[in-house]
């Protein structure tokens, strides 16, 4: 009777726990869909961004601004250094993983992580993240999704 007790208690304690954790995992995301060269995109970001468009002739860079100085980028274009993120500013790659059609580069930076995402045609990368939100912001990778528009 009193281990049956006891392991009531246990059970009460493990409920409540994971409750707590399923609840601090909840996070409010919104969906920006845009087109960039030719390419139509959907990213799944969490809200209150500011959203900059940097047009040059070659190509395109939409970056996600959030106040706690985090960022998310998406790249589409020439002319530019590859890897975004390169090694000659201290991104040295702690991880590099190849899965069907991306590349992923993964590092930190002044206690801050980063990813970098290369496709066919597209780059998608976050800046600065603090190790709480690290597995937010691979979410919004990890779901980002495009397409080639057609061409008129």
């Amino acid at each position: 009777m009193e281990r049956e007790l006891k392991n009531k208690v246990w059970l009460f304690i493990y409920m409540a726990l994971l409750s707590q954790f399923v609840e601090s995992q909840q996070v409010c995301y919104s969906v920006d869909k845009d087109t960039i060269m030719h390419k139509a995109y959907e990213i799944t970001l969490l809200p209150n961004y500011k959203k900059n468009i940097f047009s040059y002739g070659e190509g395109v860079f939409v970056t996600y601004y959030y106040q706690d100085s985090t960022i998310v980028t998406v790249f589409s274009g020439g002319l530019q250094k590859l890897p975004l993120l390169s090694t000659d500013n201290y991104y040295i790659p702690c991880k590099i993983d190849t899965l069907q059609n991306r590349i992923t580069r993964t590092g930190n930076k002044e206690s801050k992580f980063w990813r970098e995402d290369k496709y066919q045609g597209i780059i998608v990368y976050y800046d600065a993240v603090q190790k709480d939100k690290k597995c937010i912001y691979d979410f919004i990778l990890d779901n980002f999704r495009f397409h080639k528009t057609e061409s008129n």
